[in-house]
């Protein structure tokens, strides 16, 4: 138990007294992010999904991979350390001596070469089943069958849950998991993959009856995996899903730093209902947000990847915007909504991430923004020179004691009236804060209508959102000229979701009346000036630029240069 005024700041001194205690852990401020966390990505998941519809002649087993049910690949069993044989019969176009996954990689990351990184899917066990007993060249295991507590069969219904029940997991013994995370991971990496996706962890609680309880068997496999991703994947190459039983946070997060906080991004209900669809992707939002006000003591919130041509798309794009975690989508191949990813990613892959990661304001973290039909979602995150706050009706949806499971609630998918102010913002709290102190006025810029306000710090401004909608707010500082009392303050570049994530330098001159910022990325740069600059340049070229509603604007051009865009205004 620990007490305190701020409700940031007391979770994370409890997890720092945690951490001193148990020594079995690593706080997220004490490792580093894997690169992926900067580069816009794409998952295969939801573009293919996870129905297999082989045909007569199986190709599964030759995969490497046990069938245990037909049509889904949730219970397979891993029989081989091996790609399946898709990768394995893959031949270079390039050079057809070239063979395998290896040459896949190789050829992959030469035509595209704005990537950096691939990563590859894999189960703690090994697989979704486990690991096939009595394989010759495979660890042993043996077929363990949960045995769910009283207490976990009275809350969620999960299908995942029910399967692994049903089907039984192959258990490699804890004194040869090293075995496992060796045979898979020596192999991966010798083929050019660079990190892991780890899913399915919180399977362990449910087979360590027969292993010494589960703290004794978790502590066993994460000592394992943890010297095999230090061995091949830097500690640090990996992403965690699936996790949020607290062993893992407790025992496995020694060098993981990144990981999901919410549930799967389901474009549609799993249990069938046709208006999940919209609903559930308020839950998804909610529970990302409000996961990471603990869980981002441990490891950098993963929001998840999501579709860019779903019926909500803006809307998710929004959140990962300004969530400060990577952003990767998971669209099918062919169907991409290119208009909106180009609000989310430079040309050369990266992304305009923010500082620290998205939390719930403190007027909401005692609301129910999913459930009560009155309350918004907001959250808040840092840029470098800015604050950005985000507001989402995400009414309409959530947990159902009696069924067991979220559900729809469309009597509280209504228009939500929210107050939003520079004080939401917590501007002090993150590694590199952003200094109000003195601040008197901000400029505060709506991405959705467009608009500038400048307001106090206590002020408030009024927004309304219908179910579904949402609105980012860009929260400037501003500055003063001293000479000729000139107001300013930098936006960022507004075709772009985190506007402000732009600005990467403020420099103001005061004796030649001149302001200098560095931008990255290209498009429509806006800043808020009093009075109307008499020349504009770009990298010292003059540019034209307009000035209407106290903003001037400028069109940056892409330079595909690892160093900013120098603007100056002079005034």
């Amino acid at each position: 138990m620990h007490v305190g005024e701020d409700p940031y700041n007391l979770v994370k001194e409890a997890m720092k007294v945690a951490r001193v205690h148990l020594g079995t852990f690593g706080l997220l401020q004490e490792k580093c992010l894997p690169d992926i966390v900067d580069k816009f990505g794409w998952c295969t998941w939801d573009a293919f999904h996870r129905f297999v519809n082989p045909k007569d002649d199986d190709p599964i087993q030759k995969e490497g991979i046990d069938r245990v049910t037909t049509g889904e690949e949730k219970r397979y069993r891993l029989i081989k350390f091996q790609e399946n044989y898709r990768f394995k019969d893959y031949e270079s176009t390039k050079t057809p001596s070239n063979k395998g996954m290896g040459a896949f990689i190789k050829d992959l990351k030469e035509e595209f070469n704005t990537i950096q990184d691939v990563y590859v899917w894999e189960a703690l066990c090994g697989f979704w089943g486990g690991i096939r007993p009595n394989v010759p060249g495979m660890p042993e295991s043996r077929m363990v069958y949960p045995h769910v507590s009283p207490s976990l069969l009275m809350t969620m219904k999960d299908f995942a849950t029910e399967n692994i029940t049903r089907d039984g997991v192959g258990l490699v013994r804890p004194e040869q998991a090293h075995k496992m995370y060796e045979g898979l991971h020596s192999h991966l990496k010798s083929v050019g993959i660079d990190g892991v996706k780890i899913d399915v962890i919180e399977v362990l609680e449910l087979l360590a009856e027969d292993y010494g309880g589960r703290v004794e068997l978790t502590k066993a496999y994460y000592v394992a995996l943890t010297a095999s991703l230090k061995k091949h994947f830097k500690g640090n190459g990996v992403i965690s899903s699936m996790q949020h039983a607290s062993d893992f946070f407790f025992l496995g997060t020694e060098t993981i730093a990144l990981g999901r906080v919410g549930d799967d991004f389901w474009g549609t209900d799993p249990y069938g209902d046709p208006k999940g669809t919209f609903w559930l992707q308020g839950c998804h939002m909610v529970h990302c947000a409000y996961n990471s006000l603990w869980m981002g003591n441990f490891i950098h919130p993963d929001w998840d990847m999501f579709q860019s041509h779903h019926r909500c798309a803006e809307f998710h794009a929004a959140s990962r915007a300004i969530s400060g975690g990577p952003i990767y989508v998971s669209d099918s191949v062919g169907n991409f909504n290119f208009d909106l990813l180009k609000k989310l990613a430079l040309p050369d892959g990266s992304i305009l991430r923010c500082q620290h990661y998205a939390l719930p304001t403190r007027d909401c973290l005692f609301e129910d923004p999913s459930h009560d039909g009155k309350t918004a979602l907001k959250i808040w995150n840092l840029n470098k020179y800015s604050g950005v706050l985000g507001l989402f009706n995400c009414q309409g949806g959530g947990w159902c004691p009696q069924s067991r499971r979220k559900k729809s609630y469309p009597e509280f998918a209504n228009l939500v009236v929210c107050y939003a102010s520079p004080k939401d913002i917590e501007w002090n709290i993150c590694n590199n804060p952003v200094f109000v102190d003195g601040v008197s006025i901000y400029a505060v810029y709506m991405y959705q209508s467009k608009k500038l306000m400048l307001m106090k710090s206590t002020e408030k401004m009024v927004i309304s959102l219908e179910p579904l909608n949402w609105e980012l707010l860009t929260v400037s500082r501003v500055a003063i000229l001293p000479k000729r009392q000139i107001q300013f303050a930098p936006i960022g570049l507004v075709n772009m979701l985190n506007s402000g994530g732009a600005i990467q330098s403020l420099e103001l001159d005061g004796n030649k009346n001149l302001i200098r910022i560095g931008v990255e990325g290209r498009g429509e740069l806006k800043v808020f000036a009093s009075e109307e600059p008499w020349a504009c340049t770009i990298d010292g070229a003059p540019v034209e630029f307009a000035y209407n509603d106290e903003m001037v604007r400028i069109e940056v051009p892409w330079l595909n240069s690892p160093m900013p865009s120098m603007i100056e205004y002079l005034f």
